[in-house]
């Protein structure tokens, strides 16, 4: 939940490895925010909340320019 909080983020998903670490980290974002701040921001607010460190390649970012897509919504309702 904290990374849908972050602008521009619509959705989030973080992949672990059987270990518990992160392995991958997606989001689906609007334009609102460049893709290279959002993975800037879900570094910064990975860190300051939970204390974890995530390499920024291991964050991918995908950008849509229609958030209002019932496709994304039904994504984001089976990610949060």
């Amino acid at each position: 939940e904290l990374l849908v909080t972050l602008p521009g983020v619509l959705a989030a998903r973080i992949v672990a490895t059987d270990s518990g670490a992160v392995s991958e980290v997606h989001l689906l974002t609007n334009a609102e925010v460049s893709p290279k701040q959002t993975v800037r921001n879900v570094e910064s607010a990975l860190i300051a909340h939970l204390g974890m460190r995530v390499d920024h390649r291991k964050i991918s970012v995908a950008t849509t320019v229609d958030p209002h897509n019932s496709a994304v919504a039904s994504i984001a309702e089976c990610v949060s």
